[in-house]
């Protein structure tokens, strides 16, 4: 049996965010929607006290999403993960926020390994960081985020047409959407000798 985290207040937890074996696991309380962290943290990604309506924690990086559909990302920034657009390798600012295409609002983020993405709520799925065997979904190998310019004109993913994503999933080095007619679409990522899968969205199956 597990044995349950002290605090000296009583709460409960709406959601529970897990990292790697070197990344804390993170809480979103329930009655304040407050981020509380915990565990081995060897990239100081701590959250804690952080207002919330979601987190997510990849590989020596997380992000959440603030109530006002702002993200802040924080850990390593090796490969643009962090989606700051600057050369920065590392950061803990929780001040700053992420820069999207104009209009555009998130819906919820997902973090891969080493890259993240998010679901808007025009249904769009944006991903940025590292890029290996496609997992952008751009049909490349060119990461997004350090760059000047690179996230205020982050590409969106190919869904096909006329369809839209309802929810997504980013895995370690893919990600996978459920769209508005229900079906499964793997969206990112592929082998290592096919480097350039998923510049078309493979459709999965109906979602069971």
């Amino acid at each position: 049996m597990l044995a349950s985290v002290a605090r000296a207040d009583a709460w409960q937890a709406q959601a529970v965010y897990a990292g790697a074996l070197d990344l804390p696991y993170c809480a979103l309380v329930s009655a304040s929607s407050e981020l509380f962290c915990n565990g081995m943290n060897e990239y100081a990604v701590n959250f804690t006290g952080q207002t919330a309506s979601q987190a997510t924690i990849g590989d020596g990086f997380g992000c959440f999403l603030r109530s006002d559909h702002s993200v802040t990302c924080m850990g390593t920034n090796v490969d643009g993960e962090l989606g700051v657009e600057s050369n920065v390798s590392y950061s803990t600012d929780l001040s700053l926020r992420l820069l999207f295409p104009a209009g555009l609002v998130v819906q919820s983020v997902s973090a891969g390994a080493n890259f993240a993405c998010a679901l808007f709520t025009d249904g769009t799925v944006r991903c940025w960081g590292l890029a290996l065997n496609g997992a952008l979904g751009q049909g490349n190998t060119t990461n997004i985020g350090r760059a000047a310019g690179s996230m205020t004109s982050l590409p969106a993913i190919q869904l096909g047409s006329g369809r839209t994503a309802a929810e997504l999933f980013a895995g370690p080095g893919h990600a996978c959407a459920i769209l508005d007619d229900q079906l499964r679409l793997r969206l990112s990522g592929g082998k290592a000798d096919a480097p350039n899968f998923a510049k078309v969205a493979q459709v999965l199956g109906p979602q069971q």
